[in-house]
């Protein structure tokens, strides 16, 4: 080789050695750009778990998201799409409630967390029919006087959450189920009905009838008169309020031999003195008998015979 041929290839592979020179530099550039910046960016990404357990309806629900990198605390909001009804999201990724119906829902979930990270996904929640949520109220019927109280029991089936609401149509009740009735002058129809929580269209209604009062029973009798040993007695006893008919009774103590106490008109009396009585009146209309025979034969055909009157005495009146 000529001195000017071994010039040229060594010029040659110099110009080969700069230029592996300056690609190993642009490679190892861009090596050393990428191999910082992806890892920051895959450090900054959130992953979300798109597996949720599925719900029951108007069954309690709770299922947390789970997510995977970035860094916490995490920030969760449903910003796309809707949640079941009855289910909410909290911020920490907890989704809880009592879905009111079954379905298919889908819905956009964004996650951040701290230093930007950020993530974001579309979640499926199914929600599977339960059985029918039932309610009853025990008792069915009740009858309150104005202004007292009775308890109410609510049975609910076909949901864990057996919480229900009261209302009474008049008076009050409690959230325990205890009413109070309405002060009524007249008797009243009232409803209570219980509204099961997990279901607000399911309910139970009792019949009550509220009766007014008409006071308390008093006896008005604070004496009775005087009686001799061997005469007829007669007394009745009064009495106000409450509701008739009254049946009287001796509570304590005793009546004098010889008279007794009516338990339905509350009179007191001596039966001999009525026995007596009544031999007495016979007597008397015998004797008003013969007197008006005797007049009728004085004075028969004459005009100023008064028959009418005559009889009337006769048969014990005037």
């Amino acid at each position: 080789m000529s001195p000017k041929s071994r010039q040229s290839s060594h010029a040659l592979a110099s110009l080969a050695r700069s230029i592996t020179k300056i690609n190993r530099a642009r490679i190892c550039g861009i090596l050393i750009l990428f191999g910082c910046f992806i890892p920051a960016v895959a450090q900054n990404h959130i992953t979300i778990s798109t597996s949720l357990p599925a719900a029951t309806a108007a069954q309690a629900y709770s299922a947390t998201i789970n997510v995977t990198g970035g860094s916490s605390p995490y920030v969760f909001v449903v910003d796309r799409g809707q949640l079941p009804s009855g289910l909410t999201l909290s911020s920490s990724g907890t989704i809880s409630g009592t879905p009111a119906s079954a379905g298919s829902y889908t819905f956009h979930v964004d996650v951040s967390g701290g230093g930007g990270s950020h993530g974001d996904k579309y979640i499926n929640l199914a929600v599977r029919n339960g059985s029918a949520v039932s309610v009853s109220v025990s008792p069915k019927t009740a009858t309150v006087s104005s202004g007292g109280s009775q308890s109410f029991t609510a049975y609910v089936t076909g949901t864990s959450n057996t919480a229900v609401t009261w209302t009474a149509s008049a008076g009050s009740i409690s959230t325990a189920g205890a009413f109070t009735a309405p002060t009524v002058s007249a008797t009243t129809s009232v409803s209570v009905t219980a509204t099961s929580v997990a279901d607000n269209t399911k309910k139970a209604t009792a019949a009550v009838t509220v009766t007014a009062t008409s006071g308390s029973l008093t006896i008005t009798t604070t004496s009775l008169p005087g009686g001799n040993t061997g005469s007829g007695y007669g007394a009745a006893l009064g009495a106000t309020g409450g509701t008739t008919p009254y049946t009287w009774a001796i509570s304590a103590g005793s009546l004098p031999a010889g008279i007794t106490l009516d338990s339905t008109s509350g009179a007191s009396f001596d039966s001999h003195y009525f026995d007596q009585f009544r031999r007495q009146l016979r007597r008397s209309r015998r004797a008003a008998a013969g007197l008006c025979a005797e007049h009728d034969g004085e004075h028969a055909g004459t005009r100023f015979h008064d028959h009418s009157s005559c009889r009337r005495q006769c048969a014990g009146g005037t």
